[in-house]
């Protein structure tokens, strides 16, 4: 379940809300990683949850990155009178 997450997190970082899917990544991962160990063997899936919690965190950053670089282009925009010709 972490690495679904975590691919759709990915998927979804570019439009700056890969931190929504990204936060549930991380936390199932670490979760799932924590039975996993806890089961002394029995339980399989150590790779994918750490894939899962490895993509949730790359998305929440470059979420982060993304809402930053928009904010700042939208300010640029506003203070260059919208690219009207008379300001």
């Amino acid at each position: 379940m972490s690495l679904i997450l975590g691919v759709v997190a990915f998927l979804l970082q570019f439009v700056a809300v890969g931190f929504v899917p990204g936060i549930n990544a991380i936390i199932v991962g670490n979760s799932a990683r924590k039975s996993i160990k806890a089961s002394n063997g029995l339980k399989t899936g150590d790779r994918s949850a750490k894939a899962g919690v490895i993509l949730g965190w790359t998305s929440i950053v470059m979420s982060a990155v993304c809402l930053c670089i928009g904010v700042a282009a939208l300010t640029i925009y506003v203070f260059t009178c919208g690219g009207a010709p008379v300001c």
